[in-house]
């Protein structure tokens, strides 16, 4: 089965978000699946489906330092995104993807934990939906159903900003705002800590494709998106 790899490369923050959400809700139940990859030129705050803004951002913040506040249709929570994130997003017809999250998860994951091992990274899938390297994340997917598509959203951790996470975020005091970046900096692990040189983006996504057609048995053809 044919893989469509659209590399939209660095686009606007707003069009981070839309790129694959465009593609998911265009997507007919005979359409090949297709492999979206992009990083935002700027940084912004991404709520979850179900989430509230005003539970879960501190929007003077925000607004004081001109982060967008975007809400995307897949689950999980707030979080800070910038051009550190390559994000990935496989999107599918419904009826060639598995039914099931459970098993959606860690067929999706594992081309990126094998990339991420290509570059001596000990990656490892941790269930249900996290990547970890040796007790720390890093990186977490989410899964979601947009017209006829699944969509399996993820990213390649080059480096996480966690004092903005912090900060961006709507917490009951200071003090608990420091325990939160303390927590982050423990707990989250990026491919700049982990690698002494890390790898261009360029080749991280040729190992990657490898791992996707191995994985899930497809054959990845870099492509264009129809107008």
């Amino acid at each position: 089965m044919r893989l469509r790899v659209l590399n939209f490369g660095t686009v606007s923050a707003i069009r981070s978000q839309a790129v694959y959400h465009g593609l998911a809700y265009n997507m007919a139940e005979d359409d090949a699946p297709v492999l979206s990859l992009c990083s935002p030129d700027a940084p912004y705050v991404c709520i979850g489906v179900h989430q509230e803004i005003s539970l879960e951002v501190d929007e003077d913040y925000c607004q004081r330092h001109d982060l967008a506040i975007y809400r995307r249709h897949v689950g999980g929570g707030a979080v800070f995104l910038d051009h550190n994130q390559l994000f990935t997003h496989f999107i599918y017809p419904r009826k060639k993807a598995p039914e099931y999250a459970v098993n959606m998860y860690p067929r999706f994951i594992e081309p990126v934990v094998r990339t991420y091992r290509d570059f001596g990274i000990e990656a490892e899938y941790r269930p249900i939906n996290d990547i970890h390297v040796r007790g720390r994340k890093i990186g977490g997917t989410g899964a979601a159903s947009m017209g006829e598509a699944t969509v399996m959203a993820g990213s390649f951790m080059f480096d996480f900003d966690t004092d903005s996470m912090s900060k961006c975020l709507k917490v009951p005091s200071e003090k608990f705002r420091d325990k939160l970046k303390s927590g982050l900096d423990d707990y989250m692990t990026t491919i700049v800590k982990q690698l002494d040189r890390p790898p261009s983006r360029d080749d991280l996504l040729q190992c990657f494709f490898g791992h996707c057609g191995e994985c899930l048995g497809v054959e990845p053809a870099m492509d264009e998106p129809s107008k």
